[in-house]
């Protein structure tokens, strides 16, 4: 009986696109081309944060430090979304690829962070909170 309950919970797991050994490697600063904050129900347009610039690199690596704190919770496939997504975060990395963080529908404190094919859900209370709310003073006030 146990072992079925095993194999259960595996093949679940696997069906769901689950897995507990999956784990994201973070860029580093000089990987990154430029982070843009998007809004894609707003008119307004912030200009994208530039890792040559003092006070916009400031910024990115606080950002890749609450990354590298984060604890990674699952993964998934990622698949195409009907949806308009909340606000979020479009890092341009020197190769090209781009890497969206956004907040997790379901968790407060849940940041899922998409490199495709896969969507990460990580625990990052702080960058959850910079999202919705802490970006307004590091980008509004830093370009005024």
């Amino acid at each position: 009986m146990r072992r079925f309950f095993i194999m259960f919970l595996l093949t679940m797991m696997i069906l769901s696109g689950c897995s507990a050994s999956k784990d994201i490697t973070m860029p580093m600063i000089n990987d990154i081309d430029s982070v843009q904050y998007v809004m894609p129900l707003e008119s307004i347009q912030i200009p994208p944060l530039n890792p040559a610039e003092k006070r916009d690199k400031e910024i990115i690596e606080k950002i890749l430090v609450w990354l590298s704190k984060s604890k990674v919770l699952g993964y998934k496939e990622s698949f195409p979304s009907k949806s308009i997504s909340p606000n979020y975060l479009s890092v341009k990395l020197t190769n090209g690829k781009f890497i969206k963080i956004s907040p997790a529908i379901h968790g407060k404190e849940i940041v899922e962070v998409t490199t495709t094919p896969e969507v990460f859900q990580v625990l990052a209370p702080e960058l959850n909170d910079w999202i919705h709310m802490g970006w307004k003073q590091d980008l509004i006030s830093q370009k005024q």
